[in-house]
């Protein structure tokens, strides 16, 4: 678990500013489909944010994501 912690880490530290920009853009792409649908924001981050970041790194990224955002619902 370490390991896999420390490797999406440094994944995350080589990001430059075009690569950063880019997923900034998918992300708020992504929550503004789900605010209208209320699901897909993962269908759309994974296979986008793969393009620029190894899929290791975005998958767990997602899922804290989506998790977060799904614990808002629960509340109602």
């Amino acid at each position: 678990m370490a390991d896999l912690l420390e490797l999406l880490l440094q994944d995350l530290r080589n990001i430059g500013l075009g690569t950063g920009l880019f997923c900034l853009a998918m992300v708020f792409i992504a929550a503004i489909i789900r605010g209208f649908t209320g699901f897909g924001s993962a269908l759309l981050w994974v296979p986008t944010l793969s393009i620029v970041l190894p899929p290791l790194a975005v998958v767990p990224i997602v899922l804290v994501l989506e998790t977060a955002a799904s614990g808002f619902y629960f509340r109602r």
